[in-house]
């Protein structure tokens, strides 16, 4: 069976960065440079759905939503920065 993925921009610039792959099931976050609840509402609030997040580095512009994903309880993947 063969599942289809979706890649969605949620946000991209100097403003903040962040894109979803969901396989309709789970969610990956790379980026999470917006406020949790912008996340939230991309993903119809059901945070429950991500499987984690990659952050490239510590800029607030990729990493802002981290700590409060993290307190969440997602898995959150990224250098010792």
């Amino acid at each position: 069976m063969c599942h289809k993925l979706k890649i969605d921009i949620i946000a991209s610039g100097s403003k903040g960065n962040c894109y979803q792959i969901d396989d309709g099931k789970t969610v990956l976050l790379i980026e999470a440079g917006i406020p949790v609840n912008h996340i939230q509402v991309k993903l119809g609030f059901s945070l429950f759905r991500i499987a984690g997040v990659l952050l490239s580095h510590e800029h607030q512009d990729h990493a802002k939503a981290a700590k409060r994903l993290i307190q969440y309880g997602v898995d959150a993947y990224m250098s010792a920065g």
